[in-house]
């Protein structure tokens, strides 16, 4: 969470199978290639910009697998 509140949210580095709402900060999805990935995180308010790295290992990747998904609110 952003010291002061965010207002505006962006990432860099997103898996394939991945999709990001910048208006609610969310990452969402079911990554479709299997491997480690770092994914940037960035907050900005009038404060300044924050960044983050989250470190994402997708195992595996098969559609018959598994059904779940990733929800990662910023």
């Amino acid at each position: 969470t952003a010291v002061g509140g965010a207002t505006t949210y962006s990432v860099a580095d997103l898996p394939a199978g991945l999709t990001f709402d910048a208006t609610t900060g969310t990452i969402s999805g079911s990554p479709t290639t299997a491997g480690e990935y770092a994914i940037v995180l960035q907050a900005t308010n009038a404060l300044g910009t924050g960044a983050e790295v989250l470190r994402l290992r997708v195992i595996s990747a098969r559609a018959d697998c598994c059904k779940s998904s990733l929800i990662y609110r910023i």
